[in-house]
Protein backbone atom coordinates (compact mmCIF):
# COMPACT_ATOMS: atom_id res chain seq x y z
CA UNK A 1 0.00 0.00 0.00
CA UNK A 2 2.74 2.25 -0.31
CA UNK A 3 3.12 4.42 -3.61
CA UNK A 4 5.72 6.71 -5.13
CA UNK A 5 4.29 9.26 -7.56
CA UNK A 6 6.50 10.85 -9.19
CA UNK A 7 5.38 14.40 -10.70
CA UNK A 8 5.89 15.90 -14.53
CA UNK A 9 8.30 17.91 -12.84
CA UNK A 10 10.63 15.49 -11.45
CA UNK A 11 9.53 15.60 -7.74
CA UNK A 12 8.40 12.33 -5.59
CA UNK A 13 6.09 11.54 -3.29
CA UNK A 14 5.10 9.20 -1.43
CA UNK A 15 1.87 7.75 0.21
CA UNK A 16 0.47 5.05 2.46
CA UNK A 17 -2.08 4.35 4.81
CA UNK A 18 -2.81 2.96 8.13
CA UNK A 19 -1.90 -0.98 9.13
CA UNK A 20 -5.81 -1.14 9.50
CA UNK A 21 -6.52 -1.25 6.09
CA UNK A 22 -3.33 -2.81 4.91
CA UNK A 23 -0.47 -0.16 5.23
CA UNK A 24 2.65 0.14 7.20
CA UNK A 25 1.97 4.26 8.51
CA UNK A 26 4.89 5.57 6.52
CA UNK A 27 3.96 8.23 4.15
CA UNK A 28 1.10 10.56 4.31
CA UNK A 29 -2.53 9.46 3.16
CA UNK A 30 -4.12 10.59 -0.50
CA UNK A 31 -6.60 12.84 1.71
CA UNK A 32 -3.96 14.36 3.58
CA UNK A 33 -2.12 15.24 0.37
CA UNK A 34 -4.86 17.05 -1.09
CA UNK A 35 -5.73 19.11 1.85
CA UNK A 36 -1.90 20.17 2.12
CA UNK A 37 -2.05 21.09 -1.28
CA UNK A 38 -5.07 23.18 -1.00
CA UNK A 39 -3.12 24.99 2.00
CA UNK A 40 0.42 25.57 -0.07
CA UNK A 41 -1.48 26.33 -3.49
CA UNK A 42 -3.31 29.43 -0.92
CA UNK A 43 -0.64 29.95 0.83
CA UNK A 44 1.77 30.64 -2.21
CA UNK A 45 -0.82 32.76 -3.24
CA UNK A 46 -1.38 34.58 -0.26
CA UNK A 47 2.04 35.44 0.44
CA UNK A 48 2.64 36.38 -3.28
CA UNK A 49 0.03 39.21 -2.88
CA UNK A 50 0.87 40.35 0.64
CA UNK A 51 4.43 41.00 -0.81
CA UNK A 52 3.01 42.76 -3.67
CA UNK A 53 1.26 44.71 -1.74
CA UNK A 54 4.14 45.33 0.70
CA UNK A 55 3.11 43.92 3.82
CA UNK A 56 5.73 42.82 6.30
CA UNK A 57 5.05 40.01 8.38
CA UNK A 58 7.94 37.75 10.75
CA UNK A 59 5.47 34.22 10.29
CA UNK A 60 3.01 32.88 8.13
CA UNK A 61 0.95 29.56 9.02
CA UNK A 62 -2.42 27.77 8.17
CA UNK A 63 -4.12 25.10 9.86
CA UNK A 64 -6.85 22.94 8.27
CA UNK A 65 -9.77 20.78 9.14
CA UNK A 66 -11.41 18.66 6.99
CA UNK A 67 -15.07 16.58 7.55
CA UNK A 68 -15.75 13.68 4.91
CA UNK A 69 -19.36 12.51 3.86
CA UNK A 70 -20.02 9.58 5.85
CA UNK A 71 -21.11 7.09 2.85
CA UNK A 72 -18.81 6.03 0.50
CA UNK A 73 -18.16 7.40 -1.82
CA UNK A 74 -16.56 9.62 0.88
CA UNK A 75 -15.65 12.98 -0.34
CA UNK A 76 -14.27 15.87 1.19
CA UNK A 77 -17.60 17.78 2.73
CA UNK A 78 -16.26 20.20 4.56
CA UNK A 79 -12.98 22.30 4.66
CA UNK A 80 -12.27 24.56 7.63
CA UNK A 81 -8.86 27.17 6.92
CA UNK A 82 -7.22 28.82 9.25
CA UNK A 83 -4.60 31.65 8.45
CA UNK A 84 -2.45 33.14 10.80
CA UNK A 85 -0.23 36.16 10.47
CA UNK A 86 2.41 37.57 12.30
CA UNK A 87 3.93 41.00 12.88
CA UNK A 88 2.97 44.42 14.39
CA UNK A 89 2.01 45.83 11.22
CA UNK A 90 -0.22 43.65 9.31
CA UNK A 91 -2.95 45.37 7.64
CA UNK A 92 -5.84 43.45 8.13
CA UNK A 93 -7.82 44.19 5.26
CA UNK A 94 -4.56 44.04 2.78
CA UNK A 95 -4.30 39.90 4.90
CA UNK A 96 -8.23 39.59 3.69
CA UNK A 97 -8.18 41.00 0.36
CA UNK A 98 -4.84 38.89 -0.55
CA UNK A 99 -7.20 35.71 0.96
CA UNK A 100 -10.04 36.74 -0.74
CA UNK A 101 -7.97 36.84 -3.96
CA UNK A 102 -6.81 33.49 -3.51
CA UNK A 103 -9.88 31.48 -2.38
CA UNK A 104 -12.02 33.52 -5.30
CA UNK A 105 -9.77 33.83 -7.68
CA UNK A 106 -6.47 31.93 -8.52
CA UNK A 107 -6.06 28.81 -5.80
CA UNK A 108 -6.78 25.81 -7.92
CA UNK A 109 -7.26 23.46 -5.52
CA UNK A 110 -9.73 25.44 -3.61
CA UNK A 111 -11.27 26.16 -6.99
CA UNK A 112 -11.29 22.26 -8.20
CA UNK A 113 -13.08 21.33 -4.75
CA UNK A 114 -15.52 24.01 -4.80
CA UNK A 115 -16.62 22.93 -8.19
CA UNK A 116 -17.02 19.25 -6.82
CA UNK A 117 -19.23 20.78 -3.90
CA UNK A 118 -16.59 21.45 -1.34
CA UNK A 119 -17.79 23.61 1.38
CA UNK A 120 -14.91 25.64 2.06
CA UNK A 121 -14.69 27.91 5.07
CA UNK A 122 -12.23 30.29 6.35
CA UNK A 123 -10.58 33.16 9.05
CA UNK A 124 -7.80 34.81 9.19
CA UNK A 125 -5.89 35.57 12.73
CA UNK A 126 -3.30 38.41 13.01
CA UNK A 127 -0.91 37.78 16.22
CA UNK A 128 1.94 40.64 17.29
CA UNK A 129 5.15 40.51 17.93
CA UNK A 130 6.37 40.08 21.82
Amino acid sequence: MHFLYISGSGHECHYDTEPRVGGDDTAIRPVESLIGGMMSCTSMDVISILRKMGVKFNEYWMEARYELTPQYPKMIEEVYLEYNIKGNDVDEDKFKKAIELSQNKYCIVSTTLKKAGTRVTYECKIHKDM
